[in-house]
């Protein structure tokens, strides 16, 4: 009889070992599969919380650098000088201000007080100290304000961008506009 010949017991036990063998890798292959997405989606969870984290310790970072710029006031631009105010508990360095004013050609022109005087109180008195010839306030000490006069040629007038710029006591370079709009200073001449 010419039939099919189905091997040996051997063979078939073989067979079915490595029959069995397959399915159980192949198992094993679809739980480390579902392992690394598990694995996967943790650490995206993770990366996002971090993130977030990251993004928290900036924001916190910034409000303590803004912490002592917030107490300085631009008092106000009035009769040809801005009135700046430390109400800090830190003295500030390098105060200057500016009136930009925008050119034809696209450009702009800034014009800077001829000296700044310190006082104690508004209004400045005779007995309050004069700082001639220089359009930045080196040093101006916790509680105490200062006045920046421009020259009668100066064209307030006009439009433009009234602008205070300082230095903290951590040497950060903040600007201030005339409402009070606190940001960090551009990095150019004044």
């Amino acid at each position: 009889m010419h039939g099919i010949h189905w091997g040996d017991f051997p063979t078939w036990i073989a067979v079915f070992f490595a029959a069995v063998g397959g399915t159980v890798a192949l198992i094993q292959l679809r739980q480390q599969g579902n392992v690394l997405k598990g694995e996967v989606e943790r650490n995206k969870r993770r990366d996002e919380l971090l993130d977030g984290q990251l993004s928290e310790l900036r924001e916190r970072a910034l409000d303590r650098a803004r912490e002592q710029a917030e107490h300085i006031v631009v008092v106000g631009w009035e009769h040809r000088a801005a009135w700046v105010r430390n109400n800090s508990g830190r003295p500030i360095t390098k105060v200057a201000a500016g009136f930009v004013v925008p050119q034809p050609d696209g450009g702009v022109t800034t014009y800077h007080p001829s000296y700044w005087q310190e006082g104690v109180t508004l209004p400045l008195t005779a007995s309050d100290d004069w700082f001639e010839g220089d359009a930045v306030k080196e040093v101006l000490p916790l509680g105490r304000q200062a006045m920046g006069h421009f020259e009668p040629d100066v064209p307030l007038d006009e439009e433009g961008w009234r602008l205070v710029r300082f230095d903290d006591d951590a040497g950060r370079r903040w600007q201030l506009d005339k409402y009070m709009h606190l940001e960090p200073a551009p990095d150019d001449s004044w």
